[in-house]
């Protein structure tokens, strides 16, 4: 499912390294909202997570999957999942209630269908973390149908010139299509040492 060097140091090069994360949480302000779409195995929930503890902005993080199964069974096997043991009794309480919450930190599940999910009563999202499978295995989930949702879901941050950033590890010509065909400004993402090329797709707005 990852590379040799596991999953949270993957979730850190190709995501929080790359939305420069820990300085657009230092100052306060607003929370910041990330949508983890594919939760997984939750390393880029965590990573967020372990980045923003302390910060002087509060993190919501908002996960999406289809099957919380798996990450039932890691918590039952954290020998191989070492990264999920410090947060083992929040996992636990997320899928519990739905919900976990810890000082300047709030994180959230929705389980289903991504593309029936509801997300009119969710905040607006400043940073979507898109770790679905491969478009090769669920082409439906790298559609226009599925990148337009999350483009309307940043109606008013578009309307006020705020820019809503998506990162995610493919580099594919459909996944990159379907994002200027939803209304995404595309462009290369940041090479790591596990990835030669990756994503970044933007809304209209300031830079950050």
């Amino acid at each position: 499912m990852h590379s040799s060097i596991g999953p949270l140091e993957e979730a850190r090069l190709l995501y929080i390294e790359q939305s420069e994360l820990s300085r657009r949480i230092a100052d306060g302000g607003e929370p910041l909202v990330i949508y983890d779409v594919g939760l997984g195995l939750a390393a880029n929930a965590l990573g967020a997570l372990e980045c923003a503890k302390g910060a002087g902005r509060s993190l919501q993080v908002i996960s999406f999957e289809n099957d919380l199964d798996g990450i039932r069974y890691a918590l039952t096997q954290t020998d191989a999942f070492p990264f999920l043991q410090n947060w083992k009794s929040a996992i636990e309480e997320l899928l519990e209630r739905g919900i976990w919450k810890s000082e300047n930190l709030e994180w959230q599940v929705l389980e289903g269908d991504f593309l029936k999910l509801d997300l009119s009563k969710l905040p607006e999202p400043e940073m979507i973390f898109f770790d679905f499978y491969s478009p090769k295995v669920h082409p439906q989930l790298w559609g226009v149908d599925c990148f337009r949702k999350l483009f309307l879901k940043t109606e008013k941050r578009r309307a006020q010139k705020l820019r809503t950033d998506l990162y995610t590890y493919s580099s594919s010509r459909v996944a990159r299509e379907s994002l200027a065909q939803a209304g995404f400004q595309v462009g290369e993402g940041k090479p790591t040492s596990i990835k030669r090329n990756t994503t970044h797709a933007w809304t209209d707005g300031r830079s950050f």
